[in-house]
Parts: structure tokens; sequence; C-alpha cells
């Protein structure tokens, strides 16, 4: 993930990046690619998970799947939403 962050893609895709860390392992992954963010605004990132409150404290906007299609989105509590979807 260093590595990749270094290189200052344009998008991030981040498929369950914290699966199978410890909660300070994780929590210092969020606090990595928010900072990243931070430092290249332009930039963005898609992070996927199956925690509606990891969701929550890393996403602007929560975009719901379902067998591939977006049923619904929404903006995350973080970004000033709340809980019920579109």
């Amino acid at each position: 993930l260093l590595r990749i962050l270094q290189l200052n893609p344009p998008v991030l895709l981040l498929d369950e990046p914290t699966a199978s860390l410890d909660e300070d392992s994780a929590q210092a992954v969020q606090k990595l690619v928010g900072q990243w963010q931070e430092d290249n605004p332009q930039a963005a990132y898609i992070w996927i998970s199956h925690s509606e409150q990891q969701i929550n404290q890393v996403g602007d906007e929560i975009w719901y799947l379902d067998a591939g299609r977006i049923t619904h989105t929404r903006k995350s509590t973080r970004a000033g939403g709340n809980n019920a979807g579109n």
C-alpha cells in the first residue's frame, strides 16, 4: 500500500484493505489513506468493505451493491448523512 500511495495515483481501489488486520492495524491503514487523500485532494479512493461502521468512518458517499448492481446510495454519517438511502 505504501508503494502505491507514493506514486500518487488519481484513483485508488481498496478492496477490503483491512481484512484480517487487528483493530490497531486497521486504524493505521484508515489513517494512512486519509492522510494520502488530504495530501492529494484531486485524487479519489474507492473503499470496498462489508463493515458499515468502517465505511462510515472512511467514506463520504456510500454505494450499496447487490449482484453487481447499485441498489441505493447515501452520504456517510461522516459526511453529514444519515442511514437512510436513496
